[in-house]
This record gives structure tokens, C-alpha cells and sequence, in this order.
């Protein structure tokens, strides 16, 4: 369970930034979401540190007995996924999920929840609560 609150610490307060930079500047995530789509150099290097950093976390934390616990079990198993879909998923598939998912309101979403889901993660790791 100590790993549980350190690795809640660690991507709560990773979410807490990111979602405060993605609401307080949208625009210039909106126009990099743009730009990562004709990057191939820039997805090779981030799907290979989103697999081996989701690889690290599943096999040192597969935890499903609490929220956080399950949370951030998760959190290792999407980093894994999202990295071998970037790796693996044809060029014109990748652009449109970004085009899809790079619209101003999911933005604000994912913003949202990375607040939120930053807060609670925190909240718990730091024992707030």
C-alpha cells in the first residue's frame, strides 16, 4: 500500500500541473495536438517512454482492493496501451483520433479531469484524506 500513496503523490500532483497548463492554455495545446500529428520522430520517442513507463508500473503495481489502488493501476495500464497503440495504430488512424480528441470542449474535459482525478490522487497519497 506505501507504493500505492507514493505513485498517488507522483501522478496526482503530474495531473494537477498538467490539467492547470491544459485549461490555462488550450490554445497552444489545441495547436500542438496540431503539429504532434506530422511529428513521427516526436510519437516514436513518446509511445516507447509511455510503454516502458506503463510496463514499469504494471509490473510492480497491479493493485485492484481500493480506489486509489485500482486508480493507479489504471493509470500504468493506459500509459502501456496508449504507447503500444501509438507504436502500432497506421498513421491515418492516429490523425484522426487526434483530430477527434483534439476539439476545444475535450480539451476542457481532460483538463477537468485531470484537475480532479490530480486532486483526489493527491488528496489520498498525502493522506488529506
Amino acid at each position: 500500500m506505501m507504493l500505492t500513496f507514493l505513485l498517488a503523490r507522483v501522478f496526482g500532483t503530474y495531473l494537477i500541473v498538467a490539467g492547470i497548463a491544459v485549461l490555462a492554455r488550450r490554445k497552444f495545446v489545441m495547436s500542438a495536438l496540431g503539429g504532434y500529428v506530422d511529428d513521427k520522430f516526436g510519437q516514436l520517442v513518446i509511445s516507447f517512454f509511455a510503454v516502458i513507463l506503463g510496463l514499469f508500473i504494471v509490473n510492480v503495481h497491479t493493485l485492484w482492493t481500493t480506489l486509489p489502488a485500482t486508480l493507479v493501476s489504471l493509470f500504468g495500464w493506459a500509459l502501456f496501451l496508449k504507447g503500444v497503440f501509438i507504436m502500432l495504430a497506421p498513421d491515418s488512424l492516429n490523425a484522426k483520433m487526434v483530430k477527434v480528441f483534439s476539439k476545444r470542449a475535450y480539451i476542457m474535459a481532460d483538463g477537468l479531469i485531470a484537475l480532479l482525478l490530480g486532486a483526489y490522487l493527491s488528496a489520498v497519497g498525502y493522506g488529506l484524506i
